[in-house]
């Protein structure tokens, strides 16, 4: 539900529908992940919305997961995926995203990028990074919290339901 005083909604309007299952059907699990899915993300401090004029993003998943070698950042106890991603944004997601030009320049707008998903053997999906030698872990879930290299977020996948 989008507050009145907005005309569109906002990555935290995502976050709160996909958590809440209004209008979309939470995937929990890695191995129901489909292309067309949306993986949304809000900070989960005011200040940080403040600072980065934005309450989060919002991709649209592209490709089936699949399993990749762990690689830093690492989790323990979790497994990572690799899945493309379309999104409008003015940074880029992996060395090779469309928004990265043939001389290293880096354009914005829409573009095709790899995250990476962190799952527990049990398939539940904790968390995700970009896919750079860089990258930060940004967990879903505050229990995994203590293991996020960025600023606290919140995070989901969920499947549009349409009645």
């Amino acid at each position: 539900t989008i507050p009145a005083k907005r005309k569109r909604p906002l990555a935290e309007d995502f976050v709160h529908s996909i958590q809440s299952s209004r209008g979309f059907q939470k995937i929990n699990s890695i191995a129901n992940i489909k292309p067309g899915d949306i993986i949304a993300w809000e900070f989960a401090h005011d200040i940080d919305k403040k600072i980065a004029k934005t309450t989060g993003h919002v991709m649209l998943i592209d490709t089936l997961p699949v399993k990749v070698e762990n690689r830093a950042p690492f989790v323990p106890g979790t497994s990572q995926y690799e899945i493309f991603v379309l999104d409008s944004s003015r940074t880029h997601h992996d060395p090779k995203d469309t928004r990265v030009q043939a001389d290293g320049s880096k354009i914005q707008g829409l573009g095709r990028g790899k995250l990476r998903l962190y799952s527990t053997p049990a398939g539940e999906i904790v968390g995700f990074a970009n896919n750079f030698a860089s990258a930060m872990f940004q967990p879903f879930n505050p229990d995994w919290a203590q293991y996020s290299t960025g600023k606290s977020k919140i995070g989901g996948i969920g499947r549009a339901v349409y009645q």
